[in-house]
């Protein structure tokens, strides 16, 4: 049965799914002893994991971590330097919403072969994440400064949502069949009565800035990591990621 890139439980078969970084593939778990598991995939060699920290304590994270690692956060927890408030009624499942989507930038940064944790003997700092909310005198300002970037709670994400492209294309094409597509998801949205989905201009000192993003991607990353499970690039977000082990039941 195939399952999806957040699916933490196959609803056929019953298995606990897990997102394996180092292999970037979603895997139905079994039981080893408590406390950790095992895929039922033969590809894994037999590893046992745990899960993520907030996996455990929230519920927020099916990635797991390696039983060698001392961290008890996965590696997209990890690179949380911020997190909201949870004690609040409303900001379990905001931060629910900000964790899927920082996942899945994480994702597409390892996919990509981007370094999370800077560039050694460089001067640039490694990724973090600031998820702050408003307060009674002071408002959250979204942004990044030097590889910290920070988002409003209240947003559940929304702006550091990843973008997609393909590889080795250049960023005059990649601009050029963007304005259709947007055009078409705004038209869309215009006819069922709501707002542009992106109501925006790329400038030209934006369009500088994403250059440069596209810069560092062809320079820095590697090839795309390889999914041991499918022999492809890796899950698509969002689309089935995984065949779960049901016994085809």
């Amino acid at each position: 049965m195939k399952v999806l890139f957040e699916n933490d439980r196959c609803v056929k078969c019953g298995h606990t799914l897990g997102f394996l970084p180092e292999i970037m593939a979603l895997k139905a778990l079994e039981t080893a002893s408590r406390n950790l598991w095992q895929a039922c995939a033969a590809d894994t060699a037999g590893r046992a994991y745990r899960q993520c920290a907030n996996g455990q304590q929230h519920q927020i994270c099916n990635w797991m971590v390696p039983e060698t690692d001392p961290n008890p956060f996965c590696v997209a927890c990890q690179l949380n330097q911020v997190i909201p408030n949870l004690t609040g009624g409303k900001n379990i499942e905001r931060w629910k919403k900000l964790k899927l989507t920082k996942r899945r930038c994480v994702y597409l940064f390892l996919k990509l072969g981007l370094p999370l944790d800077g560039v050694a003997g460089g001067d640039l700092a490694g990724l973090r994440f600031c998820f702050l909310e408003d307060t009674g005198t002071a408002d959250v300002k979204t942004g990044h400064q030097r590889g910290v970037i920070t988002g409003n709670v209240a947003n559940n994400g929304s702006e550091i949502a990843p973008i997609r492209f393909k590889e080795h294309m250049d960023l005059e094409r990649l601009l050029t069949d963007w304005v259709p597509l947007i055009c078409a998801l705004n038209s869309f949205n215009r006819g069922m009565g709501l707002s542009d989905l992106y109501p925006f201009v790329i400038s030209p000192a934006v369009t500088e800035k994403l250059r440069l993003i596209h810069l560092v991607i062809q320079e820095t990353g590697s090839a795309p990591a390889t999914s041991a499970s499918t022999g492809t690039g890796g899950p698509e977000l969002g689309t089935a990621t995984e065949v779960c082990p049901s016994r085809q039941l």
